[in-house]
């Protein structure tokens, strides 16, 4: 057999690196190469879901690992997709083709376009929040620069394109000043009004609120927005 197949040793596992790459909980990885693009998914019998990446020569030889990388949904984000699939079905169909590394540079453009940097004054914010959250400027579902078919990163995490606008939101009531209750509330009403199952886009009314994913990705953004420690909260 070694003769047969001379890369496989018992170090194989760990891409002949044991002491870079141990894993000691036995962990599924997505690996992507220097530039976000998806390589693998890396099976070794667990179904957690982690990411990494790695940098790759041009003859795809794996090197180094550059970064890791955690999802904040890890439910599938192909609107076409049946139940019970995950991101992993999304990068082996081919829905998703990567990861968006440079998320948090475009930050800035995000909440320029949105009107959050501008003053609005204490009643003034929640009008604008009001009209604008569905349809207008604060939101981001609209942004053409958020694709559809690549997750965003931003502090380690990496967000689908509706957790990624969920991010944005948040980040913009955060710039607004708005704290965490009327953002919960505000979020909930509207999900119980007219929620929308996730990824499908069909609109019905909900008696179960947002979704845990839509609000973990709400409130790091707030975070981002507020105190540069939680730029790297990940809970």
């Amino acid at each position: 057999m070694a003769d047969m197949a001379p890369s496989i040793t018992p170090y194989h596992y760990v891409s002949n690196n044991p002491l870079s790459f141990i894993d000691p909980f036995g962990l599924w990885e997505i690996r992507f190469d220097q530039n976000g693009n998806w390589i693998e998914n890396y099976d070794d019998g667990s179904e957690d879901i982690f990411g990494a990446v790695y940098e790759y020569d041009e003859d795809g030889n794996m090197g180094d690992k550059t970064m890791d990388l955690v999802f904040n949904h890890t439910q599938s984000a192909d609107p076409y997709a049946d139940d019970g699939t995950t991101i992993l079905d999304d990068f082996t169909g081919g829905y998703l083709t990567g990861v968006d590394l440079n998320f948090e540079s475009s930050f800035n453009m995000f909440m320029s376009k949105s009107g959050a940097n501008e003053d609005k004054g204490f009643f003034g914010k929640y009008l604008y929040a009001l009209t604008e959250s569905d349809g207008g400027n604060l939101d981001f579902t609209t942004y053409g620069e958020l694709s559809q078919r690549k997750l965003h990163m931003a502090g380690g995490v990496a967000y689908n394109f509706h957790d990624a606008s969920n991010f944005l939101w948040g980040m913009a009531m955060g710039k607004l000043g708005f704290s965490n209750f009327p953002m919960w509330a505000g979020s909930n009403l509207n999900a119980f009004w007219d929620g929308q199952e996730q990824y499908n886009g069909i609109s019905k009314f909900s008696w179960t609120g947002d979704a845990t994913e839509d609000q973990r990705a709400i409130n790091r953004g707030c975070r981002w927005s507020k105190n540069p420690f939680w730029r790297t909260w990940r809970k």
